[in-house]
């Protein structure tokens, strides 16, 4: 682009340009957003800021942290795929007691985003995330 004299902004920057988007086109992230803001809306825990641990990984392209509610009913484990070209698989360790979870049960985790409960035993799960199908996991806590 060509600057503008004495300004930062570039003509027919797109900062300045308004694009005609087809938000129903196959392929789109609305439906995505939108199940991302309901779960947003629907669970106490993703309202704040203050409110983040982040849990170890045994991959560098997996993050996973977690979050809670003020009142400590609501917990959410966050895991994100980094690599937007790759599938990636990692174990992620929990912090059982900051969860309120028993050491030595089964438990469930239901991710609120994909709508599937999945099974967890103890601290250490897998996960595997692709970011063509399922880039992350936003997993609500169901306590036994």
């Amino acid at each position: 682009g060509t600057p503008l004299p004495g300004r930062e902004e570039y003509l027919d920057s797109e900062k300045y340009q308004l694009k005609e988007r087809d938000w129903n086109k196959p392929g789109n992230i609305k439906p995505f957003l939108t199940r991302l803001n309901r779960a947003r809306r629907e669970h106490p825990a993703l309202q704040s800021y203050a409110n983040i641990d982040f849990i170890p990984a045994d991959n560098e392209h997996i993050l996973a942290f977690h979050k809670w509610s003020d009142d400590g009913r609501d917990h959410i484990i966050v895991v994100v795929n980094l690599d937007p070209r790759q599938r990636h698989e990692s174990n992620i360790h929990l912090p059982l007691d900051d969860l309120g979870l028993p050491h030595g049960e089964d438990f469930e985790v239901e991710d609120v985003l994909f709508e599937e409960v999945y099974q967890w035993r103890e601290s250490t799960n897998f996960v595997s995330l692709d970011p063509r199908t399922k880039p992350v996991h936003l997993l609500k806590v169901r306590k036994p």
